[in-house]
């Protein structure tokens, strides 16, 4: 569990852990900075053996901190909550049956979208289990992708380490996880609660800086292929969504203040993303062959 400036909720999320009626669990929680009273709220649970917490001195971002804390995990399969979300009593059992009945490496159930307004739905996926591409597909085509509503082997954290990218960090990093996972398995349960904030990063962030991270995911994720499985940046267009995130980055407006914060991010975007536009027509020929 990452952690910033989540005093109010933190106790809950963490609490909706310990209260999971598959109890054998630890609870990392990496506290990345937070300047409100996050760190006093986690002095709750310092005589709870199964919460461990961590202090970053320095804000790194969800991706690092969650970095952090997987590689301090000892358990065979890793979740993901967000310290301002909850999870119903049963989604660890249910996800970890599943698990052991498939012998499957990622297990994903649905989300449940606490709206600010009041509104409540759910995302409720068919059951199902597969690998490679078609994992891959069908996680595209889900209309909520992230990491949280999953369990994943801790095993495959060998091979793909998360994203350490300050936003759209779940994306890449599942993508590639999705790929290598020897099975993917899907059960027809929610009991994942998002609460979906307006002053949340996901909701606040600016037009230019969701272009911007998502063309990055993109490119990382054209990067990994590449030298992965090829035939998989063609079958998902990978460098036609690099392409439009580029063209949609310099259509966004931007402020000066955004110019200053993201310079290094647009930098790596730019570079990488007109090196392989440049190369998209004789890659889409190579890509034919395969």
């Amino acid at each position: 569990m990452s952690a910033y400036n989540t005093a109010g909720t933190i106790r809950r999320a963490i609490d909706s852990c310990l209260n999971q009626t598959h109890e054998d669990i630890e609870v990392i929680v990496v506290n990345d900075a937070s300047s409100d009273s996050t760190a006093s709220e986690l002095t709750y649970y310092c005589n709870e053996p199964r919460v461990r917490v961590i202090h970053h001195d320095r804000n790194q971002g969800a991706g690092k901190s969650r970095r952090d804390g997987i590689s301090l995990a000892t358990g065979d399969y890793i979740a993901t909550i967000d310290s301002d979300d909850y999870i119903d009593p049963d989604h660890l059992a249910l996800l970890a049956a599943e698990a052991e009945r498939l012998n499957a490496d990622i297990v994903s159930g649905g989300i449940v979208t606490h709206h600010a307004d009041g509104r409540i739905d759910a995302e409720m996926p068919n059951a199902w289990s597969g690998h490679g591409l078609e994992a891959l597909q069908r996680y595209f085509n889900q209309r909520t992708m992230c990491l949280n509503n999953k369990i994943v082997r801790r095993s495959l954290f060998d091979i793909i380490l998360y994203s350490n990218r300050r936003y759209v960090e779940d994306t890449p990093t599942l993508a590639m996880l999705m790929y290598e996972a020897g099975r993917v398995a899907y059960i027809s349960a929610a009991t994942y609660h998002y609460i979906s904030r307006a002053d949340s990063l996901c909701r606040s962030a600016s037009e230019f800086k969701t272009r911007l991270f998502c063309g990055l995911c993109a490119v990382d994720l054209v990067q990994y292929f590449l030298n992965r499985a090829p035939y998989v940046v063609r079958e998902l267009n990978l460098i036609g969504i690099v392409e439009d995130y580029l063209k949609a980055c310099f259509s966004a407006t931007i402020t000066p203040n955004e110019a200053a914060a993201y310079v290094n991010e647009w930098a790596e975007f730019t570079l990488k993303a007109q090196q392989y536009v440049s190369i998209k027509e004789t890659t889409q020929r190579e890509f034919k062959k395969l």
